[in-house]
């Protein structure tokens, strides 16, 4: 059975013109992507969609700077009036059309309003529905939500990126081609849904303010360069400056969105100012690639949630307060590359990144004066979610060195992560303290119920310094293939917590070593390997004290 949307007029018509088209296969790889999509047409399991993403809630006053189409989709059907809501709504943004997925080997969900979810079929999947994709490592759909709540205004991509002085829509290849913007919330060049090739361009953001931060951090508004909509965009040798606030060099949007970066240079100077940023499901891969930014919240590489950035070699440069080398929400893999933040944390990585960095060179200097943070540290780790148990980070270190001139080398809260270390030659001359996992005052989840979860482990790895953990936060520490560990481990009271859970583990395996520096608490120790007492103890959770 054969179901479409019934929209008016032309929308209607071409809506019937794609769904008589089947069989048809996706030509983008959407392999390990998780993808939302409005259903225009449904036909025995085989779906076509305007793909797009779901916001978190939009505010009047978010609402009230975003261009809206004439006609949105059937969720709405003119322009909402945004000067008397009270409440805030959830926004489709949509950027790709038509693009069809066959359906009839996923598992389908029914997701109701307060988040239930009930066994369902492809059959219940009919158009105007808004559902969510995860595809498989082989390209194929494997589980379907129907999502039920349709209290959302639909929009076009277009809608939140705001103008372009030039505008790639074709497929195309060019040589030395100069590409420049001085309007608001323009970019110098964007690239739609095309295949393109420059080699040898320059693009530079000139002048021209940005409206809202928001949308410049997550859809591309004003950034000098924006590759949206499944756009294949190659640069080669390529120029990218903007010199404006919250202006990125380089943008990426929207899940089939591929950039290829080779050699060349990206070089931001206003504040707010990414250098390279992934977003919306893009992917971006960048070899030989030199990227300094000058601003303050000015990352070097970003990833959102959906994001990912692959990079071979390179130098990536920040200069401004609040601005790491690499701001990950999404994945990051690096080998071969020099990280540097002078005035900031080096890495930071929110929520749910897997961060891969293979034989790099990563300093950080972060300025706790002028962050926005509770302590400085060079690697931070966290959540920004207020229920973060869902939460697992991932950093992965393996042969490179990591330098921290300022503030504690490693700091969790309000996360669960995992941290592995692999010969990395670590210099920490800022701080005494190795990790600090503990609970904040509020900034990042409810203070008291906000600490973090935290598996450090070390292979053929030398590690130096104090280990923190308050009685909100857990630790499960790994020395193993001949790590070494010299220091201690402290376990803190957290201010204001009623019902401390946390716990420490210790795994000492065969041929690994700990050599105490203090006296230290451990609720759980499993030494396989050597302890080296220097004179101090350890002491148990059922009040046990060891030594030599």
């Amino acid at each position: 059975m054969k179901k479409c949307i019934s929209w008016v007029g032309v929308m209607a018509i071409l809506a019937l013109a794609v769904c008589s088209i089947w069989p048809r296969t996706a030509e983008t790889d959407f392999s390990n992507m998780v993808l939302t999509g409005e259903v225009l047409c449904s036909e025995n399991g085989t779906v076509t969609l305007n793909l797009g993403e779901l916001t978190g809630n939009l505010t009047p006053e978010s609402i009230s700077g975003i261009r809206f189409p004439v006609v949105i989709s059937s969720f709405v059907h003119a322009a909402p009036d945004t000067s008397t809501a009270e409440t805030a709504v959830q926004a489709f943004i949509s950027w790709k059309r038509d693009t069809v997925l066959d359906l009839n080997k996923a598992a389908v969900y029914s997701v109701s309003e307060d988040g239930e979810q009930l066994p369902g079929s492809v059959d219940d999947i009919a158009p105007q529905n808004l559902i969510s994709v995860t595809v498989d490592d082989t390209n194929r759909p494997a589980t379907v939500f129907i999502l039920q709540n349709t209290e959302k205004i639909c929009l076009d991509s277009e809608s939140v990126q705001g103008s372009a002085a030039n505008t790639i829509t074709e497929d195309l290849s060019e040589r030395g081609t100069e590409y420049t913007s001085t309007g608001d919330d323009e970019n110098a060049l964007r690239v739609v849904g095309a295949k393109a090739t420059l080699r040898h361009s320059e693009v530079e953001k000139q002048s021209g303010s940005s409206s809202d931060s928001f949308r410049s951090g997550r859809y591309g508004l004003n950034a000098a360069l924006l590759a949206t909509d499944g756009a294949h965009l190659s640069l080669i040798n390529g120029i990218v400056n903007a010199s404006v606030d919250g202006s990125t060099g380089l943008f990426g949007y929207g899940a089939g969105t591929l950039i290829n970066l080779n050699g060349g240079a990206i070089t931001t100077t206003g504040d707010g100012g990414t250098g390279v940023q992934a977003s919306g499901g893009a992917q971006i891969q960048v070899q030989d690639l030199t990227a300094i930014t000058a601003g303050n919240s000015a990352s070097v590489i970003c990833t959102a949630r959906d994001g990912r950035v692959d990079a071979d070699g390179g130098m990536f440069t920040s200069g401004g307060y609040d601005s790491p080398a690499v701001y990950a929400m999404g994945d990051v893999t690096m080998s071969h590359a020099e990280l540097t933040a002078n005035n900031s944390q080096a890495l930071v990585l929110e929520d749910s990144p897997e961060v891969i960095l293979r034989n790099c060179t990563v300093s950080g200097n972060m300025q706790t004066e002028e962050a926005t943070t509770e302590t400085g540290q060079t690697i931070q780790l966290y959540s920004s979610r207020s229920d973060s148990s869902q939460d697992s980070a991932v950093l992965r270190m393996l042969g490179g060195s990591l330098a921290s001139k300022s503030g504690n080398l490693f700091n969790a809260t309000n996360t669960r992560c995992e941290i592995l270390l692999n010969q990395v030659n670590i210099e920490n001359s800022g701080s005494d303290v190795l990790l600090c996992a503990t609970g904040n005052s509020g900034i990042y989840g409810t203070a008291g119920e906000n600490g973090a979860d935290v598996t450090l482990r070390a292979q053929k790895q030398q590690l130096n310094g104090r280990i923190l953990v308050d009685d909100i936060s857990s630790l499960h520490f790994i020395l193993e293939q001949g790590s070494s560990f010299s220091g201690m481990i402290q376990k803190t009271a957290f201010e204001g917590s009623t019902a401390p859970n946390g716990e420490i583990t210790v795994k000492i395996a065969k041929g690994s070593t700990w050599s105490l520096t203090g006296n230290s608490t451990v609720d759980i120790l499993q030494n396989e390997g050597t302890i080296v007492w220097n004179g101090y103890t350890i002491t148990l959770a059922d009040g046990t004290v060891l030594s030599a």
